[in-house]
C-alpha cells in the first residue's frame, strides 16, 4: 500500500489522457461556438425583419431596414456611428430599422428609428443582403428601385474562422417573399441555393 502521491508513470498517463481529451474537446467546442453564434445572428436578422413588418402594419406606414456603413478610423475600418443607410450588401457592421415616411429607400434625418443592431460579435463572419428592404402598410415587401447589390429580398450569413472550410455549412439563408413573409433555413438550405448559392468554401 502506497503512502500517497503519484508515481512518474501515473503522472505521465494522466497527462496523456488529459491531452487526448483536449485534442477531442477543443475543436468541438470551437465548432459549437461558431455554430451557435451563427444561429443567434440569423435569428436576430430574422426578428428585425419580422418586427419591421409588424411595425409597418401597426403604424400603417412603410418601414425600412438597411445596413450601416464603415469608416476609416486611421487604424482600420470600423462601423459608422451615423444612423444612415449604406449603399452596400455588407450587413456585418450592423443595421437600423426606421419609418420610411417618404418611401425613398433610405433614412433621412427626420425619419424615426425603431431599432438598431450593432456589428456582429464575430467580425470575420459575413452577412450579405440588399442595400434596403422595406415593408408597406399591409406588410408586403418593398424594395428600393435599382438596388445595386443584387440581393433583392434575401440574405446569406456565412460564418468564417481561419479560412477553415468546414464552417461553410454553418451558414443560414433568410428570404423575404413578395408578400413580406420571412423565412429562415440553415445551410445547405437546398430550397434556397438556386436564389443565393451556398456560402463559399475556404
Amino acid at each position: 500500500m502506497r503512502a500517497g502521491g503519484f508515481t512518474f508513470i501515473e503522472l505521465m498517463i494522466t497527462i496523456a489522457v488529459v491531452a487526448i481529451i483536449l485534442v477531442i474537446a477543443v475543436p468541438n467546442f470551437q465548432d459549437w461556438i461558431v455554430k451557435n453564434s451563427a444561429k443567434t445572428t440569423a435569428h436576430e436578422i430574422f426578428a428585425t425583419l419580422a418586427n419591421a413588418r409588424l411595425q409597418a402594419i401597426r403604424l400603417g406606414k412603410t418601414t425600412g431596414v438597411c445596413p450601416v456603413g464603415e469608416v476609416d478610423s486611421g487604424s482600420g475600418w470600423v462601423p459608422s456611428t451615423s444612423d444612415t443607410c449604406a449603399n452596400t450588401s455588407r450587413w456585418q457592421h450592423g443595421w437600423i430599422s426606421f419609418v420610411d415616411s417618404n418611401e425613398d429607400g433610405k433614412r433621412d434625418d427626420e425619419e424615426r428609428i425603431t431599432g438598431k443592431h450593432g456589428p456582429l460579435k464575430r467580425k470575420n463572419d459575413g452577412l450579405s443582403g440588399p442595400a434596403y428592404i422595406g415593408f408597406n402598410s399591409v406588410g408586403a415587401r418593398k424594395d428600393r428601385s435599382e438596388d445595386p447589390t443584387g440581393w433583392i429580398g434575401h440574405f446569406r450569413l456565412c460564418p468564417q474562422i481561419d479560412n477553415r472550410e468546414r464552417y461553410w455549412n454553418y451558414g443560414y439563408g433568410i428570404v423575404v417573399n413578395k408578400i413580406g413573409r420571412v423565412r429562415m433555413e440553415a445551410s445547405p438550405y437546398e430550397s434556397m441555393r438556386h436564389i443565393m448559392g451556398l456560402c463559399p468554401k475556404g
